[in-house]
């Protein structure tokens, strides 16, 4: 099997033929193509013959032996890996038989590190394993300069379907429509599976919509919309977007984002509203890399009925 770098043009396709490529090549019983969010280190790719590994699997980057190569503390090959002290002390090596391993990072452009291109087998292999050194750098460097040039794309398609998406606005706040909001989730829930990238669903319901529209009007329910919105805005993030689903309903799609920073969000929106003297229920769901962002959505919104059922129960404790 040869290996035609010059049809590979994109991260995701590349790195499938990568691993079957070193997997025809090399052989070796798992080749993975990872990504490090945290102490997660995330599947996004995998050609696994018995360690039964599946793309969309979460391990912990901390117990991992490429956690010990970006380090330095361990080599990028290890025929007999456990002969490297550092490997056989790692958490991961009690758990599975690992006697060989291969690991390269995958970087942005700046240099952090995206994750690994990476190899484990329950088998030692012969010593001129290590000649292969120069082919496994050259592709983990192919797919950082694909990386690289992707990501400088999803930038500048974010940018560009804000742009295309104005039109799709509520005319009375100024933020997305339902129209444009299934557009951006549909896009992002490509970059999430692709890139392993991390995003959360909020769902938001005003709760005294219909009540300030009976005693002050349309005007004043209008007033309070605006002063929702105005202070959801408030707290999010320029890559945040902010979506009017129907008259009370909104939601938000926070990419790039881990779950303690989502839930600082949380507490900014809700301070905010509060400040703000606006009664609103929240739910909020990070995208499990098991499932999609449509998943988060449906738990964001019964998140959100469960506290909307919370608030009205309060309010009867407090009139009683």
């Amino acid at each position: 099997m040869t290996l035609n770098l010059n049809q590979l043009t994109q991260f995701s396709q590349a790195g499938r033929e990568v691993l079957h490529y070193l997997k025809q090549h090399l052989g070796f019983d798992l080749w993975m193509i990872t990504r490090v969010n945290g102490d997660d280190w995330i599947v996004l790719q995998a050609e696994d013959q018995g360690y039964q590994v599946v793309e969309g699997d979460v391990l912990k980057w901390s117990d991992s032996f490429c956690s010990q190569m970006v380090q330095g503390l361990g080599p990028n090959i290890a025929p007999c890996a456990m002969q490297v002290i550092t490997y056989a002390n790692t958490p991961i090596a009690q758990k599975l038989p690992i006697e060989a391993y291969v690991g390269y990072p995958i970087v942005f452009a700046d240099g952090e590190l995206f994750g690994t291109l990476c190899g484990i087998d329950p088998k030692q292999q012969p010593a001129d394993l290590e000649r292969q050194a120069p082919l496994l750098q050259l592709l983990s460097q192919l797919l950082s300069r694909l990386l690289q040039l992707e990501w400088q794309n999803i930038q500048t398609l974010r940018e560009n379907q804000r742009l295309a998406n104005e039109a799709l606005t509520d005319p009375l706040t100024g933020t997305y429509n339902r129209r444009a909001w299934q557009a951006f989730m549909t896009s992002e829930e490509h970059n999430c599976r692709t890139f392993g990238n991390e995003a959360c669903l909020f769902v938001l319901d005003l709760n005294d919509l219909k009540k300030v529209n009976d005693h002050g009007g349309h005007l004043a329910g209008d007033e309070l919309i605006q002063t929702t919105v105005s202070s959801i805005q408030s707290v999010l993030a320029a890559s945040d977007v902010l979506a009017r689903l129907g008259g009370d309903e909104f939601a938000i799609l926070a990419v790039d984002r881990d779950e303690s920073s989502a839930q600082a969000l949380y507490q900014q929106l809700q301070q905010q509203l509060d400040q703000a003297h606006v009664s609103v229920a929240i739910g909020m769901a990070m995208r499990d890399h098991h499932g999609t962002l449509d998943d988060a959505f449906i738990i964001a919104d019964q998140r959100m009925y469960e506290h909307k059922r919370q608030i009205k129960e309060n309010a009867t404790d407090c009139n009683q």
